[in-house]
């Protein structure tokens, strides 16, 4: 039987794999292996709210240079089905939304990239990218 730990509901066996999975997303994003960074960080983020705020810029990153080779690959449904895991998760991140809205727009989707680019300057108002 699991026991609750620190983490809120997380149990120990949980916060192990967490730990593990935070580990491999640091290390595939050293290598580049960008999908392989993304999946573990979202692992951890649905096992691990509390770790939020350390992992933000890391998944950023990892979800900014997936996204990119999903584009360069045509892959736009698995593009757009990963920002809106991301989006789950960061639903008050400007940086995410703003790269969002710059996939949209090079994409043709004006309007929505419009959409992101104003939710992310509602969040932050000095947000330069998204102007």
């Amino acid at each position: 039987m699991a026991t609750a730990t620190s983490t809120g509901n997380s149990t120990s066996r949980e916060t192990e794999v967490a730990e593990q999975s935070l580990q491999r997303a640091e290390t595939a994003l050293v290598d580049g292996e960008y999908a392989k960074a993304f999946a573990h960080y979202m692992l951890v983020l649905r096992l691990r709210p509390d770790k939020k705020h350390e992992v933000k810029a890391n998944f950023s990153l990892s979800l900014r240079e997936w996204g990119e080779e999903l584009a360069k690959s045509g892959r736009i449904k698995d593009l757009f089905s990963s920002y809106q895991q991301a989006c789950e998760v960061f639903p008050e991140c400007d940086t995410m939304l703003n790269d969002m809205g710059s996939q949209l727009f090079r994409l043709g989707y004006h309007d929505e990239a419009g959409c992101c680019f104003r939710r992310a300057l509602k969040l932050d108002p000095d947000f330069l990218p998204a102007r």
